[in-house]
């Protein structure tokens, strides 16, 4: 094996997937709600904010429908935008 478990453990821990509930990310339901708009074009706009490297894909707890407690894909701001001047 080429890869050692030390590496795959840091891989799973920068891309978010270690478990780690991040309570300031935002969900796709979330981010639609702010913005208003349909769910699918707000999980069009956060692909294209972390293709672009504006967010990184994250994961948040949450209650499902059911009541129980489960993980949510969600995303978090690599950059915080700077205002233009006018």
């Amino acid at each position: 094996m080429g890869i050692s478990r030390d590496e795959w453990l840091a891989a799973v821990a920068e891309a978010g997937l270690n478990g780690e509930s991040d309570d300031d990310a935002i969900t796709v339901n979330e981010f639609a709600e702010m913005f208003q708009i349909p769910r699918t074009t707000a999980a069009g706009h956060l692909k294209k904010l972390v293709e672009r490297g504006c967010a990184r894909r994250a994961q948040k707890r949450g209650i499902s429908d059911g009541g129980k407690t489960i993980m949510f894909a969600a995303y978090r701001l690599t950059t915080t935008p700077q205002k233009k001047k006018r």
